[in-house]
């Protein structure tokens, strides 16, 4: 099925990946046009690769580092409009989560702390660098 418009992909997929169809999802949203201009179907395509546990394949996906970074730590905090954990802050999420998997407990940090100075209420991201030892005591109450 080759659908190319990404919103009508990211939603069908997104049907696919909340039923438990991950490797169904990824093949809908493994197109190089989905990929290279959506963001969320990477994203989305980088999360079911995480759930059929390719943490490497997915941590290509999503890029070993964040390609916004200046752009995001530049801008003023802005408010998300819908009230959830910004976009930006859940990939930054991801790949420390991939990090964690592949045992690279310094660069997961460095991810997971990313995510919360885009977004203090990536909450998850505290509890990975709490759960995971990744913070100490003077270092929480530093950042």
């Amino acid at each position: 099925m080759g659908i190319e418009d990404p919103n009508d992909a990211f939603w069908l997929a997104q049907v696919y990946y909340h039923t438990g169809h991950y490797a169904r999802a990824r093949g809908l949203l493994m197109n190089r046009y989905l990929l290279e201009i959506s963001v969320a179907c990477r994203y989305l395509a980088a999360l079911c690769l995480f759930k059929l546990s390719k943490w490497q394949e997915a941590l290509d996906l999503l890029e070993e580092q964040n390609p916004y970074r200046q752009e995001v730590l530049s801008e003023t905090v802005a408010k998300n409009p819908d009230g959830g954990v910004k976009f930006e802050a859940s990939i930054c999420y991801l790949r420390g989560v991939l990090y964690t998997n592949l045992n690279k407990f310094d660069k997961a940090k460095e991810c997971y702390k990313e995510a919360l100075v885009i977004d203090a209420k990536c909450y998850e991201a505290f509890e990975q660098l709490i759960s995971n030892n990744l913070m100490t005591a003077e270092e929480g109450m530093k950042d």
